[in-house]
């Protein structure tokens, strides 16, 4: 996503700046992981989540 970000002049800060842009990156990689394969995934899934209650 950083790489995505730099790509598209938005600089390498995937969060951004406000709580609405980080909610929206979280959710963005929540739903690029899809359904976690394996268990670094499922961990993965559970920081994205508990993250994401964080910033409500």
């Amino acid at each position: 996503m950083s790489m995505e970000n730099a790509y598209n002049g938005r600089g390498q800060d995937i969060l951004g700046n406000t709580v609405y842009s980080a909610k929206t990156a979280v959710q963005k990689a929540l739903g690029r992981l899809g359904i976690p394969e394996n268990n670094d995934e499922r961990k993965e899934k559970l920081f994205y989540e508990a993250f994401l209650e964080f910033l409500k």
